[in-house]
């Protein structure tokens, strides 16, 4: 099930939180009416036969929260053990032990900061991610800790310089590079599938650009201009908005940069 078509199909409950226009997330006033869209597909259902969703009130009791399961889910594949333990350690200070803790900490991050309330529901999944964010020190607004030019070269075209980057997210610190501990250059750039219908492009500094496949092409998130393409050899083709193209191999590594005006570094 899903509740968007652009979230991954996925086997488990999915949870959301109602979110009132007047009153703290959570709360509706009285007499609100409200939809939740649910897609859905299953391999045993029939044409025209019925199905039933079983619909529960989120517990809120002493029970422990079971970190474990969570912690499954949640693991990417790209992190190492001492800069995942950092963060999923920070990650449950900031929740706590308890179901109750849980649903607690949902509500306070319902509603983001800066967003206005204009959305009825909001999945219980994208507010535990806003902890990640918090926990990887994301909610800052620098990009890197540090970073600097060890080389550049003048160039009629493409500027070639080599440039380094300290990222802030407290799991990056941990990840060890071609330049050893958490360090990574301007040309680390490289495209990975996270799921069958979704890639990530994972550039210098922990940046990470999501694309989704809709209906036979590739989207951006919201505010990215970047426009992904197939390749005829499985390799990809990302076009930036001033039309610089990066180009990656089937195998996911960059292959080469190229400016508006055929200038190519490989």
């Amino acid at each position: 099930m899903r509740v968007s078509p652009l979230e991954p199909l996925t086997p488990d409950p999915v949870e959301v939180l109602g979110l009132g226009p007047d009153g703290a997330a959570g709360t509706l006033p009285p007499h609100s009416r409200f939809s939740v869209p649910i897609y859905f597909r299953s391999p045993l259902l029939g044409p025209h036969e019925f199905f039933f969703f079983d619909v529960r009130e989120m517990p809120a009791d002493q029970v422990p929260i079971d970190w474990a399961s969570i912690e499954a889910k949640q693991r990417p594949d790209d992190i190492g053990d001492d800069g995942w333990n950092a963060l999923w350690t920070r990650v449950r200070d900031q929740v706590g032990d308890t179901r109750a803790d849980y649903r607690s900490s949902l509500l306070a991050e319902a509603p983001f900061p800066g967003e206005s309330r204009r959305q009825d529901v909001r999945l219980c999944a994208s507010c535990f991610q806003f902890e990640m964010v918090r926990a990887r020190g994301q909610t800052n607004p620098r990009l890197n800790l540090s970073e600097a030019v060890d080389l550049s070269v003048p160039t009629p075209g493409l500027p070639l310089e080599f440039r380094r980057f300290e990222p802030i997210q407290l799991d990056g610190r941990f990840r060890i590079g071609p330049l050893g501990r958490g360090w990574s250059h301007g040309y680390q750039v490289s495209l990975a599938e996270t799921d069958p219908a979704m890639v990530e492009v994972r550039g210098p500094g922990e940046q990470r650009r999501t694309f989704t496949r809709l209906f036979g092409a590739w989207l951006a998130a919201a505010g990215d201009p970047g426009i992904l393409s197939d390749r005829g050899d499985g390799g990809h083709l990302l076009r930036e908005k001033d039309g610089q193209i990066w180009a990656f191999r089937p195998d996911g590594a960059l292959e080469s940069v190229e400016d508006s005006n055929g200038n190519r570094l490989q």
